[in-house]
Protein backbone atom coordinates (compact mmCIF):
# COMPACT_ATOMS: atom_id res chain seq x y z
CA UNK A 1 0.00 0.00 0.00
CA UNK A 2 2.78 2.34 0.62
CA UNK A 3 4.42 1.40 -2.60
CA UNK A 4 1.25 2.52 -4.16
CA UNK A 5 0.85 5.93 -2.40
CA UNK A 6 4.10 6.75 -3.10
CA UNK A 7 3.61 6.14 -6.70
CA UNK A 8 0.07 7.47 -6.89
CA UNK A 9 2.00 11.21 -5.42
CA UNK A 10 4.33 11.14 -7.99
CA UNK A 11 2.10 10.60 -10.91
CA UNK A 12 -0.37 12.96 -9.74
CA UNK A 13 2.19 15.12 -9.23
CA UNK A 14 3.02 15.22 -12.74
CA UNK A 15 0.01 15.42 -13.82
CA UNK A 16 -0.96 18.32 -11.58
CA UNK A 17 2.44 19.83 -12.89
CA UNK A 18 1.40 19.03 -16.60
CA UNK A 19 -2.18 20.46 -16.19
CA UNK A 20 -1.12 23.65 -14.75
CA UNK A 21 1.49 24.03 -17.73
CA UNK A 22 -0.83 23.60 -20.24
CA UNK A 23 -3.77 25.56 -18.63
CA UNK A 24 -1.36 28.55 -18.28
CA UNK A 25 -0.02 28.33 -22.16
CA UNK A 26 -4.05 28.03 -23.31
CA UNK A 27 -4.72 30.83 -21.27
CA UNK A 28 -2.01 32.74 -23.07
CA UNK A 29 -3.01 31.69 -26.38
CA UNK A 30 -6.36 32.90 -26.01
CA UNK A 31 -6.13 36.10 -26.07
CA UNK A 32 -3.18 36.35 -28.90
CA UNK A 33 -5.37 34.19 -31.11
CA UNK A 34 -8.44 36.22 -30.70
CA UNK A 35 -6.13 39.39 -31.54
CA UNK A 36 -4.53 37.93 -34.36
CA UNK A 37 -7.26 35.76 -35.94
CA UNK A 38 -10.61 37.76 -35.22
CA UNK A 39 -9.81 41.16 -33.96
CA UNK A 40 -7.05 42.04 -36.32
CA UNK A 41 -7.37 44.56 -37.96
CA UNK A 42 -6.90 44.36 -41.60
CA UNK A 43 -8.85 44.62 -44.90
CA UNK A 44 -7.07 41.25 -46.36
CA UNK A 45 -8.63 39.46 -43.51
CA UNK A 46 -12.78 38.45 -44.72
CA UNK A 47 -15.57 37.72 -42.12
CA UNK A 48 -15.18 33.73 -43.09
CA UNK A 49 -11.69 33.72 -41.54
CA UNK A 50 -12.40 35.76 -38.64
CA UNK A 51 -15.15 32.85 -37.77
CA UNK A 52 -12.45 30.14 -38.21
CA UNK A 53 -10.36 32.13 -35.77
CA UNK A 54 -13.43 32.48 -33.56
CA UNK A 55 -13.61 28.66 -33.92
CA UNK A 56 -9.90 28.12 -33.01
CA UNK A 57 -10.36 30.81 -30.19
CA UNK A 58 -13.56 28.62 -28.63
CA UNK A 59 -11.31 24.91 -28.88
CA UNK A 60 -8.65 26.86 -26.54
CA UNK A 61 -11.11 27.94 -24.53
CA UNK A 62 -12.47 24.29 -23.75
CA UNK A 63 -8.91 23.19 -23.71
CA UNK A 64 -7.95 25.43 -21.22
CA UNK A 65 -11.39 24.59 -18.80
CA UNK A 66 -10.64 21.22 -19.32
CA UNK A 67 -6.57 22.04 -18.11
CA UNK A 68 -7.85 23.93 -15.39
CA UNK A 69 -10.98 21.10 -13.87
CA UNK A 70 -7.74 18.72 -14.11
CA UNK A 71 -5.34 20.95 -12.34
CA UNK A 72 -7.93 21.63 -9.94
CA UNK A 73 -8.47 18.06 -9.42
CA UNK A 74 -4.86 16.71 -9.14
CA UNK A 75 -4.04 19.71 -6.80
CA UNK A 76 -7.07 18.73 -4.12
CA UNK A 77 -6.52 15.37 -3.76
CA UNK A 78 -6.60 13.98 -0.31
CA UNK A 79 -4.37 11.08 0.85
CA UNK A 80 -5.61 11.36 3.84
CA UNK A 81 -9.31 9.49 3.32
CA UNK A 82 -9.72 6.04 4.51
CA UNK A 83 -8.33 3.44 2.27
CA UNK A 84 -11.26 2.82 0.41
CA UNK A 85 -11.45 6.17 -0.50
CA UNK A 86 -8.40 7.36 -1.66
CA UNK A 87 -8.27 3.82 -3.64
CA UNK A 88 -11.53 4.18 -5.12
CA UNK A 89 -10.91 8.54 -6.22
CA UNK A 90 -7.48 6.79 -7.77
CA UNK A 91 -9.15 4.31 -9.62
CA UNK A 92 -11.08 6.87 -11.05
CA UNK A 93 -8.74 9.16 -11.80
CA UNK A 94 -7.00 7.07 -13.94
CA UNK A 95 -9.79 5.30 -15.76
CA UNK A 96 -8.81 5.60 -19.54
CA UNK A 97 -12.29 6.95 -20.81
CA UNK A 98 -13.77 9.93 -19.10
CA UNK A 99 -16.12 12.31 -19.58
CA UNK A 100 -14.39 15.20 -20.55
CA UNK A 101 -12.49 13.18 -23.43
CA UNK A 102 -16.02 14.14 -24.80
CA UNK A 103 -15.26 18.19 -24.31
CA UNK A 104 -11.95 17.21 -26.02
CA UNK A 105 -13.73 15.93 -28.81
CA UNK A 106 -15.88 18.90 -29.13
CA UNK A 107 -12.49 21.10 -29.11
CA UNK A 108 -11.11 18.75 -31.92
CA UNK A 109 -14.75 19.64 -34.04
CA UNK A 110 -13.76 23.46 -33.47
CA UNK A 111 -10.14 22.65 -34.32
CA UNK A 112 -11.71 21.19 -37.98
CA UNK A 113 -14.01 23.48 -38.36
CA UNK A 114 -12.11 26.60 -38.09
CA UNK A 115 -9.04 24.64 -40.34
CA UNK A 116 -12.24 24.59 -43.12
CA UNK A 117 -13.10 27.99 -42.27
CA UNK A 118 -9.29 29.64 -42.89
CA UNK A 119 -8.72 27.87 -46.31
CA UNK A 120 -12.13 28.77 -48.03
CA UNK A 121 -11.40 32.05 -48.86
CA UNK A 122 -7.79 30.65 -50.07
CA UNK A 123 -9.05 28.52 -52.09
CA UNK A 124 -9.72 29.60 -55.73
CA UNK A 125 -10.90 26.52 -57.76
CA UNK A 126 -11.41 24.41 -55.23
CA UNK A 127 -14.89 23.55 -54.04
CA UNK A 128 -16.24 23.30 -50.52
CA UNK A 129 -16.20 19.56 -50.58
CA UNK A 130 -12.52 19.38 -51.46
CA UNK A 131 -11.66 22.02 -49.11
CA UNK A 132 -12.96 19.94 -46.31
CA UNK A 133 -11.45 17.02 -47.63
CA UNK A 134 -7.94 18.59 -47.92
CA UNK A 135 -8.06 19.49 -44.06
CA UNK A 136 -9.37 16.07 -43.02
CA UNK A 137 -6.23 14.52 -45.31
CA UNK A 138 -4.18 16.39 -42.49
CA UNK A 139 -6.17 16.50 -39.14
CA UNK A 140 -7.35 12.96 -38.77
CA UNK A 141 -3.42 11.55 -38.96
CA UNK A 142 -3.27 13.48 -36.45
CA UNK A 143 -5.60 13.12 -34.25
CA UNK A 144 -5.39 9.65 -34.57
CA UNK A 145 -1.95 9.32 -34.01
CA UNK A 146 -3.01 12.08 -31.05
CA UNK A 147 -4.96 9.39 -29.94
CA UNK A 148 -2.74 6.00 -30.34
CA UNK A 149 0.41 7.85 -28.01
CA UNK A 150 -2.52 8.57 -25.55
CA UNK A 151 -3.69 4.90 -24.97
CA UNK A 152 -0.07 4.05 -24.99
CA UNK A 153 0.99 6.73 -22.84
CA UNK A 154 -2.29 5.63 -20.19
CA UNK A 155 -1.35 1.77 -20.39
CA UNK A 156 2.66 2.45 -19.58
CA UNK A 157 2.00 4.82 -17.07
CA UNK A 158 -1.49 5.44 -15.66
CA UNK A 159 -3.24 1.47 -16.15
CA UNK A 160 -0.29 -0.15 -13.90
CA UNK A 161 -1.64 2.82 -10.97
CA UNK A 162 -5.46 1.92 -11.50
CA UNK A 163 -4.52 -1.76 -11.57
CA UNK A 164 -2.71 -1.90 -8.51
CA UNK A 165 -5.56 0.64 -6.81
CA UNK A 166 -7.97 -1.89 -7.91
CA UNK A 167 -6.41 -4.86 -6.78
CA UNK A 168 -5.96 -3.76 -3.55
CA UNK A 169 -9.47 -1.67 -3.47
CA UNK A 170 -10.63 -5.34 -3.99
CA UNK A 171 -9.06 -7.13 -1.42
CA UNK A 172 -9.70 -4.77 0.98
CA UNK A 173 -13.24 -5.19 0.12
CA UNK A 174 -13.43 -8.67 0.45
Amino acid sequence: MNQLLSQLKSQDKKMWRMSRNFRVFYWIMIPVYTFLLVLYPSDDVVIIERLGGGCFVLSFVVFAVLFSKNAREFKTIDYSQPSVQMLESAVKRYRLWKPELAWALFAILFIDAGMVLMRIPRAESDSLLMIILNVQYVLVPLITGSFVVGIIWWYVKHKPLRDHALHLLNALKE
